[in-house]
């Protein structure tokens, strides 16, 4: 994945979520993390502090990362109770942005 998000032009923004089985103590993920330029952005609006996303675990594993531009177009950012919506043994984990702050402004009329 990091050869990946290399290739990207600088300036772009990307979002990477998923089930990383993984927290931020990790070393191989935070190596992955510095040398990609991504931050983590559930632990960034949950002032350091997140539950555990794993029903099992006591961690957060499952993650949202972003570049600094994806920052500025969040709205909202949150955690549901485990098996609310969904059977999983995760949490789900939502995120709503403002996509005019992604795209420029650039939306089709239906979307705006």
């Amino acid at each position: 994945m990091l050869q990946f998000i290399k290739t990207i032009p600088k300036g772009d923004d990307i979002l990477v979520v998923g089930d990383m089985n993984r927290n931020l103590e990790d070393e191989e993920l935070g190596t992955f993390l510095a040398e990609s330029e991504l931050y983590d952005l559930v632990t960034a609006t949950h002032n350091g502090s997140t539950p555990p996303t794993y029903i099992r675990g006591n961690k957060t594993i499952d993650h949202m990362f972003r570049t600094m531009g994806i920052l500025n177009a969040v709205e909202r950012i949150g955690m549901v109770e485990f098996q609310k919506y969904f059977q999983s043994d995760h949490r789900g984990i939502y995120l709503d942005l403002y996509a005019c702050n992604i795209f420029d402004g650039l939306l089709h009329p239906l979307q705006q």
